[in-house]
C-alpha cells in the first residue's frame, strides 16, 4: 500500500485494520498475503513501483487513483486494475479550495495566506500550482508552515490563522467526523478536476505465476469481502463500502486524471 493513503493522524489504527484485512484475504485464498508500505507521491516512487510489480518483488499495490493513471502511462499498459474501492455515494475524488464563509470571491485571495499539511497528495501540490498559474503570482502567495494533517489545516482556516487551504474529499470526510459542525463555517470556493478513488493494481501475468488463476481468485475474494463480518472494521475505518471489479468508466477516469494533472507539473510544484 502507498504510504500517502494512510493519514498520519490515524496511522496506527489504519495499519492495524489493514493488516487484519490482508490476513483475512490470505485465509480466504489459502495463500499467504503480506502487507508492505511503499513510497509514493513522486515520479521516482512510480518508477520503483512499476519495476517491483513487473519483476514480482511486489504483486499488488493499492495507491491513489491519480497515481494509478500515471502508473498506467509509465508501464505502457502492463499494470491494470484488480479492484477499485467504492463508496456509497461518491465515485470520484477531487481537491477543494476551502475558505471561511465570509470569503465569497476568488479575488479576495490575492496576497492571501494558504496552509497545507505535511506530505500532501500529488494532486494537492499540482492543483495549488494550477490555481497560482490561473490567477497570477499574487494569488495565495503567503505560504504558511505546513501543519500535521488536513483537519488541522481546515481548523487553521476556521480560526482565522490562514485564509485558505486545499483538501481532498477523504480529508473533508475525516474533518466532519473529528470536528462535527465546523464545516458550516467554511466555503468551497473552487474544486479541481476529478480523479478516481484508490484502486488495487498489478500485472495479471506476474500474479498468475505464483499460482494459476490467482489474479481471478483475489478479485473474487476482494469483491465479496464486504459480506464478511470480520472485514467490517477495515471498511469502517477506511470509509470503503466495498471493492468492485474494474470498469471501462473507471479506467477512463484514471486516464483523464493523468491528463488533467500532468506528472511533469508535480516536480515543478514540489520545487516551489
Amino acid at each position: 500500500m502507498a504510504q500517502n493513503l494512510i493519514p498520519k493522524d490515524q496511522r496506527n489504527r489504519a495499519q492495524n485494520t489493514l493488516n487484519e484485512l490482508i490476513k483475512l484475504i490470505g485465509e480466504e485464498l489459502d495463500y499467504p498475503a503480506t502487507l508492505v508500505l511503499i513510497r509514493s507521491g513522486s515520479e521516482q516512487s512510480l518508477v520503483d513501483t512499476s519495476n517491483a510489480l513487473h519483476e514480482g518483488r511486489l504483486h499488488l499495490a493499492a495507491l491513489n487513483g491519480l497515481e494509478y493513471g500515471w502508473l498506467k502511462q509509465q508501464s505502457r499498459g502492463r499494470v491494470k486494475t484488480l479492484v477499485s474501492s467504492h463508496q456509497e455515494t461518491q465515485v470520484v475524488q477531487y481537491e477543494q479550495l476551502m475558505v471561511r464563509k465570509e470569503i465569497t470571491d476568488i479575488g479576495q485571495l490575492q496576497g492571501a495566506s494558504v496552509v497545507i499539511y505535511k506530505d500532501p497528495s500529488p494532486s494537492l501540490a499540482i492543483y495549488l500550482r494550477q490555481l497560482e498559474k490561473e490567477f497570477g503570482p499574487g494569488f495565495l502567495n503567503n505560504h504558511l508552515v505546513p501543519v500535521e494533517n488536513g483537519s488541522r489545516a481546515l481548523q487553521a482556516v476556521v480560526r482565522e490563522k490562514a485564509d485558505a487551504t486545499i483538501v481532498d474529499l477523504y480529508t473533508l470526510l475525516r474533518y466532519r467526523h473529528v470536528f462535527p459542525g465546523q464545516e458550516n463555517k467554511l466555503r468551497r470556493l473552487k474544486r479541481s478536476a476529478a480523479f478516481p478513488l484508490a484502486p488495487v493494481v498489478g500485472e495479471e501475468q506476474v500474479v498468475n505465476q505464483l499460482r494459476p488463476n490467482l489474479w481471478r481468485d483475489v478479485q473474487r475474494v476482494m469483491t465479496q469481502i464486504h459480506r464478511n463480518p470480520d472485514a467490517r472494521a477495515f471498511l469502517d475505518v477506511w470509509r470503503v463500502r466495498s471493492f468492485k471489479a474494474p470498469t471501462k468508466e473507471f479506467e477512463g477516469q484514471a486516464d483523464e486524471a493523468a491528463k488533467q494533472f500532468p506528472l511533469n507539473e508535480l516536480q515543478a510544484a514540489r520545487r516551489r
